[in-house]
């Protein structure tokens, strides 16, 4: 009962906040996880994720109807995505490319402050899950392996490669 209560006494807008943080702080929860692993420079974490989608948030509101400042602010939160590739790009030392998923999870986080902002709850939760378990997905030769079905066509034999990728991969589908 007292759950009841302190919800009604929450405006609309702190409700909305809150989803916002939370679903942020997921985003940014499974990319500090992937920091701790990675010896390089990677973007956000539990603290710059919430701060992106407030500010997704923050914009919509303030824009009102127009949907130009929104727009504008998803530019400029690009481009500080963009900024963060290219750090990443110029302090890699290594021949092999970084990859781009925490900079594009950077903007779907914008976006999800934004869904949330219009009501489209549904929209943010199912946008920031699919993204959860898209940035998951990690281990190249396992992914290989599956079919387009999700099945590697064959035999218990066939299947020892996905084992073995998973073996030398201890949060693969963790």
């Amino acid at each position: 009962m007292a759950l009841d209560q302190f919800i009604q006494f929450l405006p609309t807008e702190g409700i909305k906040i809150v989803l916002v943080l939370f679903l942020a702080f997921l985003i940014g929860l499974e990319r500090e996880e992937r920091k701790a692993n990675d010896t390089h420079y990677s973007f956000g974490g539990v603290r710059t994720f919430p701060l992106i989608a407030l500010i997704g948030y923050t914009i919509s509101l303030l824009s009102g109807p127009q949907f130009l400042p929104e727009i504008l602010g998803f530019l400029v939160v690009g481009g500080f995505m963009m900024l963060s590739y290219w750090h990443k790009v110029s302090s890699r030392q290594a021949d092999e490319m970084p990859g781009v998923t925490s900079e594009l999870s950077g903007l779907v986080t914008y976006l999800v402050g934004a869904l949330v902002f219009h009501n489209y709850y549904w929209i943010a939760t199912t946008l920031t899950v699919a993204s959860l378990l898209l940035l998951e997905l990690k281990d190249a030769e396992a992914l290989q392996a599956l079919g387009a079905d999700g099945f590697a066509p064959g035999d218990d034999a066939e299947y020892d490669r996905i084992r073995q990728a998973m073996e030398r991969n201890p949060e693969f589908f963790r």
